[in-house]
């Protein structure tokens, strides 16, 4: 019996596997289900899953928690989310600048270790989910989210991590902060490598240099190194122009979903541009579940008015070929979903389903450094 099947019309290799590079099974109502989810994605390809928390406490014990359960499926990440930043920084008295931010960061900066412990406890997390968000500066100053989020990236290079981001409406403001970081990072290299060449010429001529500088973790301040790569979660909202300045950047990859893409979940012009702008060696998929439900398989829902368009975020079984893979109706996201996504996007890129699966399935591997 051929391993194969059909999905939107195109064959399917049973072997071909795709890696959900953003989700969170640990948020209702996916860690309640969180069994027949992963397994529903493993029958689907969906062989990897990376699972970002997103504030400290049962958040990133849940993703923990699923860690261990499936240690070959499940990449933990552990991160604060800067929706929740204010749960741990109350805002000041103007609720505008931050008059005193180191001391404010003193006073609630206690989250850090806890996050530097699990790192430490488990060398295949991630860092993240971090980042910017203009939605939220009136109650989160861009200052304190910039504090926030550098306090990981120095962790995510302190480790060698992958750090991933979360960004709204201030792309050129992350990458703004992620060149001045990468522009320390390099200088510092400079200075590591003039001091150990100096120590290797004076000991080629017979002098007696002095110990040189011990390069590991515990000599190495915390700003000094770059993390082990960057994933842009959710990119699709980047303006296009700035799309080769960040993957000038090293090791930084672009996230892409199919969800929130409005009633017909057609990609516009402008974001298929923005698709076909990103280095195919750069590119990830993600579904972001529970939330960003694709458009086609949000189906109407019964109301007083039947002219009424209310959606609910009920979806039909996935199809593929005469069975269905899935026989019952979900009100959520889930990874499983990312065949979808892949074919979609296949479409746009005009290579095949199976290819695009591939290289991105390589692509997360590579940045996830699996």
């Amino acid at each position: 019996m051929e391993n194969t099947q059909h999905v939107s019309g195109e064959v399917w290799n049973n072997h071909t596997t795709l890696f959900d590079s953003h989700c969170h099974l640990q948020l209702p109502p996916l860690y309640e289900n969180a069994r027949k989810a992963i397994a529903l994605a493993l029958q689907l390809g969906v062989k990897h899953m990376a699972v970002c928390g997103t504030e400290p406490g049962s958040d990133w014990q849940k993703v923990l928690a699923l860690a261990e359960a499936y240690p070959d499926i499940v990449i933990p990440s552990f991160g604060l989310h800067p929706w929740w930043i204010k749960q741990y920084y109350p805002p000041s008295q103007d609720n505008s600048a931050l008059k005193d931010l180191e001391q404010k960061h003193r006073d609630h900066g206690e989250w850090l270790p806890e996050l530097e412990a699990l790192l430490q406890q488990h060398p295949e997390a991630g860092v993240g989910e971090t980042g910017l968000d203009r939605g939220i500066t009136k109650e989160v100053p861009y200052a304190l989210q910039e504090e926030v989020l550098l306090e990981h990236m120095h962790l995510a290079g302190r480790y060698q991590r992958t750090l991933t981001l979360h960004c709204v409406g201030c792309w050129d403001r992350l990458l703004g902060l992620l060149n001045q970081q990468r522009k320390m990072y390099c200088q510092y290299q400079k200075k590591l490598n003039s001091v150990f060449t100096k120590a290797l010429v004076e000991e080629s001529i017979g002098f007696k240099a002095k110990e040189p500088p011990v390069h590991d973790e515990a000599h190495t301040s915390n700003s000094e190194l770059f993390p082990a790569s960057i994933i842009l979660h959710s990119c699709g909202n980047m303006p296009i122009h700035l799309v080769q300045s960040f993957a000038s950047l090293p090791n930084t990859y672009f996230s892409f979903s199919m969800g929130g893409r409005g009633h017909s979940g057609e990609l516009s012009e402008k974001t298929k541009s923005f698709v076909r702008a990103i280095p195919i060696d750069r590119l990830l998929l993600e579904t972001d579940s529970p939330d960003q439900l694709p458009s086609p398989f949000k189906i109407p829902r019964a109301t007083a008015k039947p002219s009424d368009k209310v959606t609910t975020d009920t979806r039909e079984p996935i199809q593929s070929g005469d069975n269905d893979l899935c026989s019952q109706f979900l009100q959520y996201n889930e990874p499983a979903m990312l065949r979808y996504h892949c074919v979609q996007l296949a479409q746009v890129l005009n290579i095949s389903s199976e290819r695009l699966a591939q290289l991105t399935t390589a692509n997360s591997r590579k940045a996830f450094h699996l």
